[in-house]
């Protein structure tokens, strides 16, 4: 073997030219490597690292749909389908609770809003958002990102909502209000089948430790007015009602109805309603009672006509995992299903990339196009590669007619050329690497900023931090070896073919 390495050596000395064109570009390749494969791990890295800290756990569980549900809902194709609940879900959560894999859970509800105020200077303008109907005790146990800056948390029992920072300066800048703590705002509740109003408080101000564009939009509102807007109700069936008030309901004769003795004569009943108006049409849905079709509170008419909507306390959409052990997470998700399976429980565990939904999705096919175009440039290295040992083989032919003359046979010849190509892959493959580990060094040093939300997913942050894996770098050098070796492949054969009369013809 130092023979072989000696005669290599001192074989590619005398072809520095082709030789140093071959190292190039196995350097150029190998940086490039570097770099892509650097790139999708810390696309890859961050936003797993900044679902699973800070919205979805290690795993996720949530009640069956003929759709993949995400934390942010069903993902359909088109309209909007309604979020199952988790069947039966204090049994669920005392089995995740006595796991001996779990370290914390928090339960979840997920909607979306429109935001308005009442003393909006804008009346036209509204504003949309992201609700997430949270016990906040356990959500703070679970995640630790979120900081309020003013006000307070959602203590239990209490109505509220908490808005990121960012996100009431543009409320109030679009709204033309100048909304804080303590404030009231307006939240229409939109969905599948249900239109509500609800008037909450807002009680605290938050920023993200990690902000990004995309969490901004996330605002926290107590669990019972996000179920109220989403017509989560335990009342169902008919409503009964009295023959005096179906009499009035089939009348036929209109007017009589603002005659002196009509029953609109009554000033008690233009008294001012309790409690905050309600439309709702909410449809059935997985896990929940169907809401009755309209809810509006009116104290003089019979207490069966507008029945009280007592909200379902027990109605959850999402329990979120973290684990002590994130390794655990396929293992506890299998336990998780077969459970489930042998309780009769509509219910399934998904990991984080689940819950991550559409975000998940785009990191997948942005790693995707990253993997593809770096393929494209290995492929194309390796071509020119070959192409430019098949020219050093052809302008050898005397060189190795002669060895062949000389009794070299054929296998000293194939370990010959394949160390040749290997010292010049070891050697430049080592730059390629030192090359692409100080550029992505220096990237991080200057840190370039996202311009934009894709951007932000793609950097897993508003900066760009690249993460360097000395495994890739070991995975990558070994990689370009082989590469070399198969690029020889060709090249190879032409000279195990050449002939020891080669050596006069030639000369």
């Amino acid at each position: 073997m130092p023979v072989l390495i000696k005669i290599a050596a001192k074989n590619l000395a005398q072809h520095k030219t082709k030789s140093l064109i071959i190292g190039v570009i196995i350097a150029v390749g190998v940086a490039i490597f570097v770099i892509g494969s650097s790139l999708i791990n810390t696309a890859s890295l961050g936003i797993e690292r900044a679902f699973i800290d800070n919205f979805t756990g290690h795993v996720m569980i949530s009640g069956l749909s003929a759709d993949n549900v995400s934390l942010f809902g069903v993902q359909t194709p088109g309209g909007m389908v309604e979020t199952p609940l988790v069947e039966r879900f204090p049994e669920v959560l005392d089995w995740v609770n006595a796991n001996n894999w779990t370290d914390s859970a928090t339960s979840q509800l997920t909607g979306f809003a429109i935001i308005k105020s009442e003393d909006q200077t804008a009346p036209d303008k509204q504003y949309f958002s992201l609700l997430f109907g949270v016990d906040y005790d356990s959500y703070q146990q679970t995640f630790h990102n979120m900081s309020l800056v003013e006000g307070e948390g959602l203590a239990s029992g209490q109505t509220g909502i908490l808005l990121e920072r960012n996100n009431l300066e543009d409320i109030n800048e679009k709204l033309g209000t100048e909304l804080g703590i303590g404030d009231e705002v307006l939240l229409t509740g939109v969905g599948a089948g249900s239109f509500n109003i609800r008037r909450v408080p807002i009680r605290g101000i938050y920023i993200y430790q990690s902000y990004s564009e995309t969490s901004s939009f996330i605002s926290y509102v107590d669990p019972q007015t996000l179920r109220s807007l989403k017509g989560l109700t335990l009342n169902t069936g008919m409503v009964t009602v009295s023959a005096e008030i179906q009499s009035l309901l089939d009348t036929t004769d209109i007017d009589s109805l603002f005659g002196e003795d009509s029953l609109f004569a009554d000033d008690s009943l233009f008294a001012e309603p309790a409690g905050a108006a309600s439309i709702s049409g909410a449809a059935s849905r997985p896990g929940a009672a169907a809401a009755v079709e309209t809810a509006v509170a009116a104290p003089a008419l019979e207490p069966a006509i507008a029945p009280e909507l007592e909200l379902d306390a027990g109605a959850w959409e999402y329990i979120l995992i973290r684990l002590k052990t994130p390794l655990a997470a396929g293992s506890f998700i299998r336990a998780a299903n077969r459970w489930f399976a042998e309780q009769g429980i509509p219910a399934r565990a998904a990991d984080w990339k689940a819950a991550a939904g559409p975000f998940s999705t785009t990191s997948d096919v942005v790693r995707l196009v990253l993997t593809v175009a770096i393929l494209m440039v290995a492929i194309v290295a390796i071509i020119i590669i070959m192409n430019t040992l098949v020219i050093s083989v052809i302008e050898r032919t005397g060189e190795v007619g002669t060895m062949r003359a000389l009794g070299a046979e054929r296998g000293f010849i194939r370990r010959m050329f394949t160390m040749e190509i290997l010292v010049i892959a070891t050697v430049f493959g080592l730059i390629g690497l030192a090359g692409g580990v100080l550029i992505l060094s220096i990237v991080r040093l200057i840190g370039f900023e996202a311009v934009n939300p894709f951007l932000e997913i793609l950097f897993a942050g508003k900066v760009l931090k690249p993460v360097i894996n000395p495994f890739s770098l070991l995975v990558t050098q070994l990689a370009i070896m082989l590469f070399s070796v198969l690029a020889n492949g060709y090249p190879l054969s032409l000279a195990l073919k050449i002939q020891p009369i080669r050596a006069i013809q030639n000369d």
